[in-house]
């Protein structure tokens, strides 16, 4: 018995591809903010995981520097590369990582897109890579609290702090400097609209604090521009009168850099 092949001529008529480019517009309209936040809720987790293997660093190397705190490793204009007491060499072999002093940091710098504990993934690639320029430069996504150490007390033991759950040790960002204050962290975690990261209020961080836990905090909370200052709850880097809720300041009267 022999069988016919019979070829089918099969296409589409005009009318029929606006249709389905129609539908597939529509469903892309619906899919992209879900595949949107869903990618945004993996960096928020990856960010999170990061700083509390930071801060897993921080509690282990008290024990062998007799509570003393690191430094902040920066300097006036770059960052003490080779000080072995600031955070970014003392603290990185706790958590099997290699020192920032290391020469393998040299051609291999932390930059965006690596899965590493040096970088948060919500930091675009273009953002952060004007700051990969070693050995002048470094990219930080994370950075010791400023008001911390200063050039008169570099580091200061861990129990002078007057509320560790309550300061912060390290929080998220992007640029060259080891440290960091309010006025320089970047919220990436809400809106990706241009400049939402340095000025929306509802935008939110990751912070690390001194007791070892993270918080994803809006700025609206973190940022004394936008946060309402009352005797209660004062300005989070007001040294006279510490805010018990979320602050900068190790304690009363601390200086600053």
């Amino acid at each position: 018995m022999r069988f016919c092949r019979q070829q089918l001529n099969i296409a589409f008529t005009l009318l029929e591809l606006v249709v389905v480019i129609a539908i597939i517009s529509i469903l892309a309209a619906f899919l992209f903010p879900i595949f949107g936040s869903t990618k945004q809720r993996s960096n928020q987790t990856i960010s999170l995981n990061n700083l509390k293997q930071w801060g897993v660093a921080l509690n282990r190397s008290l024990g062998d520097n007799n509570g003393l705190m690191p430094s902040d490793g920066q300097g006036s204009s770059s960052i003490k590369l080779y000080d072995t007491n600031a955070w970014f060499n003392r603290l990185p072999p706790y958590i099997d990582e290699k020192p920032l002093s290391d020469p393998y940091y040299v051609t291999n710098p932390p930059k965006p897109g690596n899965r590493s504990v040096w970088i948060n993934p919500a930091v675009p690639k273009d953002d952060g890579m004007q700051y990969v320029k070693p050995p002048q430069k470094f990219l930080f996504c994370y950075s010791m609290n400023y008001f911390l150490s200063n050039s008169a007390e570099p580091t200061q033991p861990i129990s002078r702090i007057e509320y560790t759950s309550t300061t912060v040790f390290m929080a998220e960002k992007n640029d060259d400097f080891a440290n960091c204050n309010p006025k320089y962290i970047k919220a990436y975690f809400g809106s990706d609209a241009p400049g939402a990261a340095e000025t929306d209020k509802n935008n939110a961080a990751h912070f690390l604090f001194c007791d070892g836990h993270v918080e994803l905090i809006k700025r609206a909370i973190f940022d004394p521009n936008f946060s309402p200052n009352t005797n209660d709850n004062p300005s989070s880097i007001n040294t006279t009168n510490i805010n018990t809720h979320f602050t900068f300041i190790p304690y009363p009267g601390a200086k600053s850099s």
